[in-house]
């Protein structure tokens, strides 16, 4: 009979330590399979996460492509980098170019960034292309394009530019992400 009872009291244990496995291991795998922050270019189970820009074109009045370029970065598909020489105040560089979400991920606007907003002699705006305010949360559809304008203007309340005129070396940046929906 007391053979019985520390039979009995054994398979307890086991079992108890079996429990206590079980529960860790779900645990482990509960943290280690929460959602996941996708971001840049990324390749899952066939649907891909890409949004990259396109088709930059100045606008009409714009100073000419002489005096200003706009290049998009090679490493980060949604960076823009922009030089232009302006001469006369009010004069400004303006370009259109498309957001293209090209996976089949939808995508929202999480940041944008920008160099050189801080110029005092400078003002810098963006909207969509039919004048639409550009808002964090925006969302780009998959397979889907928006036009974005990005317009860097030298103010006219300024006194002089110098006579070699005044460079601007400008970045501009739409971070996406993800929609969790």
């Amino acid at each position: 009979m007391e053979k019985l009872k520390k039979r009995h009291q054994r398979h307890n244990y086991m079992g108890l330590i079996l429990i206590i496995i079980l529960a860790v291991a779900g645990i482990g795998f509960a943290i280690i399979g929460g959602n996941a922050l996708i971001e840049g270019d990324i390749t899952v189970n066939k649907n891909r996460f890409a949004v990259i820009f396109a088709n930059i074109r100045s606008t009409e009045g714009s100073i000419t492509t002489e005096n200003a370029s706009a290049i998009i970065d090679k490493d980060d598909p949604t960076k823009l980098h922009i030089e232009a020489l302006f001469n006369i105040p009010g004069e400004y560089y303006e370009v259109l170019f498309d957001v293209t979400n090209t996976g089949t991920i939808p995508a929202i606007l999480d940041k944008i960034s920008s160099t050189n907003e801080e110029n005092p002699y400078l003002k810098v705006s963006y909207t969509y292309e039919d004048g639409k305010e550009i808002k964090n949360q925006d969302k780009l559809d998959a397979g889907s394009k928006k036009t974005v304008k990005l317009r860097v203007e030298l103010l006219r309340d300024i006194d002089s530019v110098p006579p070699e005129g005044m460079k601007l070396d400008f970045t501009f940046n739409m971070h996406f992400i993800q929609d969790k929906e």
